[in-house]
């Protein structure tokens, strides 16, 4: 799974979310995008350590975001 971006446009009211259906027709839930934003926070948090421990040398961004990202998913 690769780290995808969120636009402002992505964010939602809880109001849109609930009425808005994915597209095969089911309802999102509240918990479920609260669950995916938890993880990506997880992830982009794991991999500020990660930058941190490498003293923000520059170059290993992505492979930062790739080993928080496989970290978090264990």
């Amino acid at each position: 799974m690769v780290l995808s971006t969120v636009s402002i446009q992505d964010c939602k009211s809880k109001d849109s979310v609930k009425k808005n259906p994915k597209p095969n027709g089911e309802i999102h839930s509240q918990s479920s995008i609260t669950d995916a934003h938890k993880k990506l926070l997880s992830i982009a948090v794991t991999a500020y350590y990660k930058t941190e421990a490498r003293c923000f040398e520059a170059g290993h961004e992505i492979q930062g975001l790739l080993e928080a990202e496989a970290e978090v998913a264990k």
